[in-house]
């Protein structure tokens, strides 16, 4: 089922009677492609403290309410929202439907929570060093404030009063920018349940988002090329592509991406990994956004092997645009179809696919999908017009 409450909240039930777990995933629209230039980082923050004190509770008086009923709360800013997930024993479903609504209340955080989250990250930036990941989401989103590090940075995450915290801590727990995505073995009296604790939470004036699409999505007049040199003795070439969903659905670009670069048989891992043995790893995503997306990959090697590296990466790409490898698609096919999803896993495929509302209709569209879908996926996405590409001690 799909309903607005009366405050605006957007709940989503998915029902599956097999299960012993029920997942609640709360989504909040917003984060930190809505920041502003001086308040870059902000939402991350608010999303860290939410974990350092709830309606009043101490931390360890908050955690041991979560951890006590086998629950493990799971926080994550995205650039366009940012999500709350807590996966359970269905007999614990009340404490916590509970826990998720208490984190619209007044949190109580003192001065001295703020500190010390700050300090928390502080030191992620300290870590988040992946300037080639960060420039392909720059570049994608034209070099706006959307594209820059959701963490922020030092200087603005130091400068953030205690005023700015808490704004926009209600401005992002706005009910109407709220959905709640409820799956697991779900009753009627359930839902009765998660309806009447959440629908008591005050309404509030709707926020104006602007839309975040990048003005030169899949309309670039040139290539965007960069290139870093650094004394080290490692290698990166970090690759994306615009993703036309208009064009190309969702599903069918994820089959490529993973038949690309996930799995034992894909060509990137059989090809330089396994027979030339030149990486180890592979980072690789794709994300969505309202308008299209971007799939990427990243590369790092020794820099005696970056003129080998760049040399097969153009042969795999141009092969694989001609002729996908069917054992690698297959193989990435049944990594979607041929397992029995969590009810969490389940939670997160609603949340990001606002079209798709059952397990059912999931896996429908799944087992759907040709080898031919996912061919013409890869030629309408890697296109030279679509590319981005950064170089770091080539």
């Amino acid at each position: 089922m799909r309903k607005i409450l009366g405050n605006g909240i957007t709940l989503r039930i998915c029902d599956t009677k097999n299960s012993d777990s029920v997942c609640l995933l709360l989504k909040l629209s917003g984060g930190a492609a809505w920041e502003s230039a001086s308040n870059k980082g902000i939402t991350h923050l608010v999303e860290h403290l939410c974990f350092r004190r709830s309606r009043n509770m101490t931390q360890r008086e908050f955690y041991y309410k979560i951890e006590r009923c086998g629950g493990y709360l799971r926080g994550a800013t995205y650039r366009d929202c940012v999500i709350f997930e807590i996966t359970v024993l269905k007999k614990h479903l009340s404490e916590t439907v509970n826990i998720l609504r208490g984190m619209f209340d007044e949190n109580g955080w003192t001065y001295e929570d703020i500190r010390r989250e700050k300090q928390v990250v502080l030191r992620q930036l300290e870590n988040s060093g992946d300037i080639t990941a960060k420039q392909l989401f720059y570049d994608f989103f034209c070099k706006s404030r959307a594209g820059e590090c959701i963490l922020g940075t030092q200087h603005k995450m130091l400068s953030f009063t205690k005023a700015e915290i808490l704004n926009q801590k209600a401005l992002l727990f706005n009910p109407c920018n709220a959905e709640l995505i409820v799956t697991g073995n779900i009753t009627s009296e359930d839902v009765q349940l998660v309806e009447a604790v959440f629908s008591n939470i005050l309404s509030a004036t709707k926020n104006c988002l602007h839309e975040i699409t990048p003005s030169r999505f899949l309309s670039r007049t040139k290539k965007d090329f960069h290139d870093y040199e650094e004394d080290s003795d490692r290698s990166i070439i970090a690759i994306s592509f615009d993703v036309d969903t208009e064009t190309v659905s969702r599903l069918s670009a994820e089959l490529l991406h993973c038949t690309l670069g996930q799995g034992l048989l894909s060509p990137f891992s059989m090809r330089l990994r396994e027979e030339l043995g030149i990486l180890a790893e592979i980072e690789s995503g794709c994300e969505f956004y309202n308008f299209g997306g971007i799939m990427y990959f990243i590369f790092e090697v020794c820099k005696n092997d970056s003129d080998v590296l760049k040399e097969e990466l153009q042969k795999i790409f141009s092969e694989q645009k001609t002729k996908l490898d069917k054992y690698a698609f297959e193989c990435a096919k049944a990594s979607f179809s041929e397992r029995e999803l969590s009810v969490s896993e389940l939670a997160y495929i609603l949340a990001f696919n606002d079209d798709i509302v059952s397990h059912e209709e999931y896996m429908v569209r799944v087992n759907s999908l040709k080898y031919e879908d996912v061919c013409s996926a890869a030629k309408n996405i890697l296109l030279p017009s679509n590319v981005t590409v950064n170089l770091y001690n080539l």
